[in-house]
């Protein structure tokens, strides 16, 4: 297959694009144009990005054909593609998690002077996201969306228990007694004979509903539960973020997060890992086992098609420095492996300019990067009748932080688990726990 001129492509890159970034590619008249196999993770928004993907076509003359899969089987294909040069992948969306180990592997292109050519405005983008995608001067990604983490719950529940909106939404939590946050999640919480957790009745051993879900010791990042407190209590993932080089897993702000949780296990309120059966929070929710569960922002349209339609979305318990909560971004790569460099680099341009992020808006699935996007999403949730004020309040520079970026994320992760898995289950101290583990996340983090 021919490809465009490379002193042509950027020509027309220069002419045609502008700050808020249009396609760069006009389709060869001597050739037919190609087609970019773009892979992403999340059903949810693939009618959205397909929508793009027929924007592209219709001005380019490029197909993008979208292959989707679930989380564990997406990692693995794409480690797969970008390793071995199958041919499978041009273009992928990227995580923070995954990143910087395909850059050290050389696997994904530096796309930084094709964002200059374009005169992309880096600007547009919500601060700090474009500089997430960046280091030692080159680029890797343009954002593409942004998320929160909100507490959702069941309204209905709440209110029974004296926790109207307002009440769950100005909750404290602290590592002494857990604050209004505990006495909430004590209050929901029921027995199979009717008493709740606060109740001297209680019976541990024989809970019908929880107040909050189970954690899960495979997050080594914790962002959809306990990293809100964790850095609300003053704990730090590493020793500067982004690209430490030393974690500080073993802080004791963060055992005494960890100490709540297997507390909270034990007395029953907080759902034990090896009680779910395996059903994720909606069937839990649906089955009436559950109150709240920590929830990111692209997971709103999920939550909401619990049966009860009675979930809600408040912000995370606030400690000693008020809510937190994290601030991820993802991007786009282009697989230095790809035989379209031009057109895979054209289609990436598009993804971040308003031209898509404007109808993923529309779709109100997530957040889109661009500011003016994201205010359009948010008005399109609010059209739709779904109150995102949880999400909302807190996506500032003083409420946000960002997770931990560092070399070998993924080895990082597999190395904590085993004594998350302890802690959460109450076999053992969680400051000695965490101990232990940060010695094997920085083994780990060297490679």
């Amino acid at each position: 297959m021919r490809r465009i001129n490379k002193k042509v492509a950027v020509a027309l890159a220069v002419a045609m694009l502008t700050a808020t970034v249009g396609p760069a590619v006009v389709a060869s008249s001597a050739s037919a144009a190609p087609t970019i196999n773009y892979w992403l993770w999340d059903d949810r928004q693939q009618p959205a990005y397909q929508a793009c993907a027929d924007a592209f076509k219709a001005k380019t003359g490029t197909t993008v054909k979208i292959t989707q899969s679930g989380w564990d089987d997406y990692w693995t294909a794409v480690k797969t593609s970008l390793s071995t040069g199958d041919g499978k992948i041009d273009v992928f969306t990227d995580h923070l998690a995954y990143y910087q180990t395909f850059l050290n592997a050389k696997q994904i292109v530096d796309i930084s002077a094709g964002v200059k050519a374009a005169k992309v405005d880096t600007s547009q983008y919500q601060a700090g996201l474009y500089e997430l995608w960046g280091k030692n001067g080159g680029q890797y990604g343009l954002p593409k969306d942004f998320d929160t983490i909100a507490l959702a719950y069941d309204a209905s529940a709440a209110s029974k228990a004296g926790f109207p909106a307002a009440r769950v939404n100005s909750l404290s939590w602290n590592a002494t007694d857990g604050g209004t946050f505990e006495k909430f999640l004590r209050s929901v919480t029921v027995d199979k004979n009717g008493n709740n957790a606060l109740s001297k009745k209680f019976d541990a051993a024989n809970v019908a509903t929880y107040g909050l879900s189970a954690p899960d010791a495979g997050d080594a990042w914790g962002q959809t539960y306990w990293a809100g407190l964790a850095n609300a209590n003053g704990f730090q993932y590493l020793d500067k973020n982004p690209w430490g080089t030393k974690y500080n897993y073993d802080s004791a702000k963060l055992a005494e997060v960890f100490a709540w949780i297997a507390k909270g296990v034990k007395a029953g309120f907080i759902m034990n890992p090896n009680k779910t059966g395996g059903l994720g929070t909606t069937e839990l929710w649906n089955a009436g086992k559950l109150v709240s569960s920590f929830k990111g922002s692209w997971e709103i349209n999920d939550v909401l098609k619990v049966k009860s339609g009675g979930i809600k979305f408040a912000v995370q318990p606030g400690a000693g420095s008020g809510s937190k909560t994290m601030f991820n971004g993802l991007a786009d790569s282009i697989n230095s492996k790809s035989k379209f460099q031009e057109e895979s680099l054209d289609w990436v341009l598009f993804l971040g300019s308003t031209a898509c992020q404007d109808i993923v808006a529309s779709k109100h699935v997530v957040f889109p990067a661009i500011t003016t996007s994201t205010a359009k999403a948010f008005k399109a949730f609010k059209a739709a009748g779904v109150d995102i004020a949880g999400y909302t309040k807190v996506a500032n520079p003083k409420s946000t932080f960002i997770p931990p970026m560092a070399a070998n994320q993924a080895a990082v992760s597999a190395a904590l688990k085993p004594y998350f898995e302890k802690i959460f289950q109450s076999q053992g101290n969680a400051q000695a726990l965490l101990t232990e583990a940060n010695k094997a996340a920085n083994a780990a983090v060297v490679g």
